[in-house]
């Protein structure tokens, strides 16, 4: 039988749609990507060829030439709909092109949010599957029956999607907006609430953040076994970390700009949350000995390209890439060295070597005491590869930090000497390896010689300003010796570098807490948890702060939600103390002193918060001989041990640290 191009050919209980061109395209927002991921998986199986970006965007394409590309091919737009996707603008371009190009759309309802006037526009003559009141397995085969046939009964909005706006006083003037326009007034409302955590927090909004700002976000692994994520994600760094060692450029700290990785938000949100005007992007295809590297910076504000590259490359010539790029940003972004020499890239010449390096920096990035062994056994085969490469005995002192956190199985002595020794081999190969000396001043923490650590971070400073390791770290010395105002200056410092990262916040609401201003750190830990409601112990330090202004019923209720154990008992144990219902504060407490290691410094915080001096120091003593951080980073300014401070007992303790004046 001869088919036509469009014809439905049946197979084996499926619907196959013959020819190259995808049937459908799914246009969703980040948010929706699980659901748009299995509805395509559910299309595909029935032989309903789908483009899902970012699966489908080609190597070395641009993206939004192959959105366009994709929507002109396609029989039909499948649009995820929801709050999310309704305010994100690159989905109202999406569907302001289908609809321009009389493409099928396919509105599929993931939740009740209501349309703006636009959406109702460019969706009324849609087809409608409604996922809530359908239900999941029967919406998805309504959708495989509209992409595949002629529009079914059903086609016409629900009742609830087609109500007109309310009516208002005043005209209303949609006629001349486009949907796109309407989409970036709803990036733009989105932005306004991360500019106002930026201000609160004393960070330049992006409307006067300096036009040498940049996020380099992680790069996409284009390799066809997609097994070179590691090298994708070690390409960005390391043109990141190149770049920040560039004065008069601003650039986000991985921490932040790797939350989007595998998202496909935005770039002007992007630029938004992270309080920069440019964006970097790429993609890596690596086959063998082949190199494939496309990156694109970006002006966040109307999404021109700056500039744009693909470099095909033998693998040996990785870091010579990685040179150029950084060297194109400069100078699309038109930075002045001051007269200081370009920064180049990781010091080895052994491909072999540096790919390792990558995958153990990958490992230590997911920070489990599996993942660390990991990091330590491909640094450590890098090194024996090339001993002379600095940034890996760096990393290798790191990585030996880590395991010292998740309890070494070897002694105290051996992890602390290896840590020492490789910091030192990466100075003595590179004097100027900011991560070294702040592996070094780690370890002053742990010698209770905090003279020594300001004496590393303020070398790694030099070096590098805006280090984040060494920021994030000056921020817990100033607190361990009572600087309040420099700890609050450098978490606003990191925070301006890293505004995703939890870090620095807990280090300002910290300190601004220590110095009497409990509001200001409320709100602090407030503006966290509506960006990472997830981040464990925020409930629970805020309870303390409210605990602290005498607010104990409100303390317990922020507990509850408190998603980690551990916390959540520690804080209940307290608030419940401070109503005087000491009977269920006891049940609380007795099971957490069956399993007391690594949790010495809170139980000396509840015993002094209960008044019981003996009991809070017998717990003080146990944190200081097991190193615990909090014994070192709150002793000092610590409003829950406010009991013990005239005892002589709490003076012999501080004296042990060592701390600098």
């Amino acid at each position: 039988m001869k088919t036509t191009q469009n014809q439905v050919v049946p197979v084996a209980g499926r619907v196959a749609l013959p020819g190259t061109a995808h049937a459908a395209f799914l246009s969703y927002s980040s948010a929706d990507r699980a659901t748009a991921e299995d509805l395509t998986a559910y299309l595909e199986q029935r032989g309903i060829r789908c483009w899902l970006a970012p699966r489908d965007v080609p190597p070395g394409a641009l993206y939004a030439d192959a959105i366009v590309r994709a929507i002109n091919d396609a029989r039909a737009l499948v649009l995820l709909l929801s709050q999310s996707s309704i305010g994100s603008s690159h989905v109202g371009k999406e569907l302001e092109r289908a609809s321009a190009k009389k493409k099928q759309i396919i509105a599929v309802r993931v939740d009740d949010a209501p349309l703006t006037p636009a959406f109702e526009y460019f969706l009324s003559e849609s087809q409608w599957v409604d996922i809530p009141a359908d239900g999941r397995d029967a919406a998805f085969a309504k959708v495989a029956g509209a992409v595949a046939h002629s529009p079914p009964a059903w086609a016409s909005p629900p009742a609830a999607a087609a109500r007109a706006p309310p009516a208002r006083r005043g005209p209303w003037r949609w006629g001349g907006l486009t949907l796109a326009a309407l989409a970036l007034a709803a990036v733009i409302a989105a932005g306004s609430l991360y500019r106002a955590r930026l201000r609160l927090h004393g960070v330049p909004a992006a409307d006067s953040v300096s036009a040498k700002s940049i996020a380099v976000l992680p790069f996409v692994d284009m390799s066809q076994a997609h097994d070179q994520e590691y090298f994708a994600d070690g390409m960005a760094e390391q043109i990141l970390d190149l770049l920040t060692k560039i004065p008069a450029l601003k650039v986000i700290a991985r921490t932040s700009s790797f939350q989007f990785k595998g998202k496909a938000e935005d770039v002007r949100v992007v630029a938004e949350k992270l309080g920069v005007v440019t964006v970097l992007e790429g993609s890596v295809r690596k086959a063998g000995d082949r190199l494939r590297v496309t990156a694109q910076l970006i002006r966040a504000a109307d999404g021109s390209h700056l500039w744009s590259e693909v470099y095909d490359r033998d693998v040996r010539d990785v870091f010579r890439t990685q040179d150029e790029i950084a060297a194109a940003v400069v100078g699309a972004l038109k930075v002045s060295l001051l007269g200081a020499a370009a920064p180049r890239a990781a010091t080895t010449s052994n491909t072999e070597a540096y790919t390792l390096y990558l995958q153990g920096l990958a490992d230590a990035q997911r920070y489990t005491a599996a993942d660390s062994d990991r990091a330590q056994e491909h640094l450590k085969r890098a090194l024996a590869l090339d001993p002379n490469f600095a940034p890996a005995w760096a990393a290798l002192a790191g990585a030996y930090g880590d395991a010292m956190v998740f309890g070494p199985p070897d002694s105290f002595d051996k992890v602390h000497e290896r840590i020492a020794t490789a910091a030192r081999r990466a100075l003595a190969l590179d004097p100027k390896l900011a991560d070294a000396y702040v592996a070094l001043a780690n370890l002053g923490f742990v010698d209770y010689d905090l003279v020594s650590s300001a004496r590393e971070l303020k070398t790694a400073l030099e070096y590098e300003p805006d280090n984040p390791g060494a920021l994030n770290v000056s921020i817990y010395l100033s607190l361990a010796s009572g600087h309040l105002e420099d700890a609050e200056r450098f978490a606003r410092r990191l925070i301006e570098r890293d505004p995703l990262s939890v870090d620095p916040y807990r280090g300002l609401a910290t300190a601004l807490w220590f110095r009497g201003r409990a509001a200001e750190a409320e709100a602090v830990y407030r503006e966290v948890l509506a960006f990472r409601p997830d981040a464990d112990s925020m409930h629970y330090r805020l309870s303390l702060v409210l605990l602290a202004e005498g607010r104990a019923q409100q303390a317990l209720t922020e507990l509850d939600a408190e998603r980690a154990p551990r916390w959540r008992a520690l804080g209940r144990v307290m608030a419940l103390d401070a109503l005087g219902r000491r009977a269920e504060a006891d049940r609380s407490l007795g099971p957490l002193l069956t399993d007391v290691l690594g949790w010495y410094y809170q139980l000396a915080q509840v015993y002094a918060h209960r008044r019981d001096r003996e009991h809070a120091f017998l717990w003080l003593e146990r944190a200081k001989s097991a190193r615990d951080p909090g014994f070192v980073n709150y002793l000092k300014c610590d409003p829950m041990l406010a009991e013990l401070r005239a005892d002589p007992r709490y003076q012999t303790l501080l004296a042990q640290l060592n701390l600098p004046p």
